[in-house]
């Protein structure tokens, strides 16, 4: 039989500022029912601050520059396993929920389409300009009679809509040789993201 029970009456019972438990306090200003209820309030009370928030990010911009910390990311990025268990996470009704609330806020910023352009030009770039990406395209259309190289379907007549896509991915260390290069569609190019042509396999195809 706790506390409280015996002395149902005492004024003294109060409510847990930590974790809302009733309690009885020794002193008339204890306001946790615990240690360890007292430490974390302090703890969500000191990040909250705006100074130690700050320095918070100060400090994980600064770690994550370093080179052995973004070498184990990208060692950890290509295990089979974190990339399985980051699929699950974006598949989450809630982590899909915030990725939207995101990207509407992103590109609503004036900078954005900067970027985006940007990025496109770098792209380019790396394939070696546009009129050797027109050729690529174009040799890969032929070799390819129009389908695409994932869903067989055939690919539209305006190029714009036609993705060129990397079959070992770059971000794996793909090469942009013709060899490793296919057109796609843009809804299987999309699909198939930064993964491998038998990861893409199993995702759409589980059943085979």
């Amino acid at each position: 039989m706790d506390q409280l029970s015996l002395f149902p009456s005492l004024p003294e019972g109060r409510e847990c500022e930590g974790c809302g438990k009733r309690f009885v306090p020794k002193r008339r200003d204890k306001r946790f029912c615990s240690r360890k209820c007292r430490k974390r309030e302090y703890h969500r009370e000191y990040y909250r601050r705006p100074d130690v928030r700050e320095w918070k990010r100060e400090y994980n911009r600064e770690y994550q520059r370093r080179p052995d910390v973004r070498e184990r990311a990208r060692e950890y990025e290509q295990r089979p396993d974190a990339r399985e268990r980051k699929r699950e996470r974006d598949r989450r009704p809630d982590v899909r929920e915030k990725k939207r609330e995101y990207n509407r806020e992103y590109r609503s910023r004036p900078d954005a389409r900067e970027r985006k352009r940007a990025a496109g030009r770098k792209r380019t770039a790396r394939l070696g300009g546009k009129e050797k990406h027109r050729r690529r395209l174009s040799d890969l259309l032929i070799a390819q009679e129009g389908l695409c190289g994932l869903c067989g379907h055939g690919l539209p007549k305006d190029r714009r809509q036609v993705h060129v896509d990397h079959i070992y991915p770059v971000s794996l260390g793909g090469t942009n040789a013709v060899s490793n290069l296919q057109a796609v569609c843009k809804p299987c190019n999309e699909s198939k993201h930064d993964s491998t042509m038998a990861e893409y396999a199993l995702r759409v195809w589980p059943q085979v």
